[in-house]
Parts: structure tokens; C-alpha cells; sequence
């Protein structure tokens, strides 16, 4: 609670990884920090985000997507080779735009780069955007896709290996 209230307190923000790091002796594992945060957050009912605790992004995107970041930056995912890594924020993503026709989440990031090597985006297909949460996606991952989802009405499929392991 004290590493929080200081994130809040000094509007600044830290990975759960980066808590544990600093405070190693305090905790066992990095499971039982986990436990403990996702506990407080619970407790107060404020997003994670908002106690200034962030999970690192894994994800990354690629295609007809421009937003203003947190920073003031404009970023444009149609200029990512590989793909854009997934803003931490997506809350604060400002000015939203695309002409995308649907979002495509991939599962796999091989996949994922696979398609990138292939042209997937060369313009033979509708625009879209294309989504990798490299497996498990994380949870800035999914908020980007549920909010493109709901706030362009675009709508979204997906391609998984439908291994249940």
C-alpha cells in the first residue's frame, strides 16, 4: 500500500515486476505480489492503472490504427514492421483513428510475424488492424481490442491453434 500511495501521490507509475524487484526481501515470490496487488485492487474497486501499478505490455499491433499516446506522440501502427508493442495506457489513448475494416488477433506471435513476412498487410486484403498478445495477452492487450471493438464498432476475429494447452 505504501509503494502505491507514493506511485498515486507522485503521479508516476511502476511494473508489478519493478515492485518486487525493489522490495524483494518483502515477498516471497513474484505470485505472492500478484496476489497481494490484484487483493488491494479488489478492496479499494479502482483499476490497477489508476494506483499507478502496470503490468508490462507483450502485445504488439500493426496496421490502419493512428492514436495520440500519453505522451503526446502520435503513433502511427501502420509504420511498425514488426508490429507496435501495445501502449501500457490504452486508457489514455487519445484520438483515435482508422479506416480498418475489422481487427485480426493472432494468438501466436510467430504467426503473427509469419503473416507480416507474407504481406498479409500489402494491401490485398480490407484494411484492418492485427492484433498478438504472443500467446496469454496481457491485460493492455485486451483492453485494446475490446476498446477498438467498442468504440469503432469494428468488429474482430481471431486465429488461434485451438489448443487447449
Amino acid at each position: 500500500l505504501e509503494v502505491m500511495l507514493g506511485l498515486i501521490e507522485s503521479s508516476s507509475r511502476t511494473t508489478k515486476r519493478d515492485i518486487f524487484y525493489q522490495h524483494f526481501c518483502d515477498f516471497s515470490s513474484q505470485k505472492e505480489l500478484d496476489s497481494l496487488v490484484a487483493v488491494i485492487v479488489a478492496m479499494v474497486q479502482v483499476p490497477r492503472l489508476l494506483l499507478g501499478v502496470v503490468a508490462t505490455s507483450k502485445g504488439l499491433v500493426v496496421g490502419d490504427l493512428r492514436y495520440v499516446n500519453s505522451e503526446d506522440v502520435l503513433v502511427d501502427c501502420s509504420l511498425a514492421v514488426g508490429g507496435d508493442s501495445v501502449p501500457q495506457d490504452v486508457v489514455e489513448m487519445r484520438n483515435i483513428e482508422t479506416s480498418a475494416k475489422f481487427v485480426l488477433v493472432v494468438e501466436k506471435d510467430a504467426v503473427f510475424q509469419r503473416l507480416l513476412e507474407e504481406g498479409l498487410m500489402s494491401g490485398h486484403l480490407p484494411s484492418m488492424v492485427m492484433i498478438t498478445g504472443k500467446g496469454v495477452p496481457d491485460l493492455a492487450t485486451r483492453q485494446l481490442v475490446y476498446m477498438l471493438a467498442t468504440q469503432t464498432g469494428l468488429p474482430v476475429m481471431n486465429m488461434t491453434d485451438c489448443d487447449p494447452y
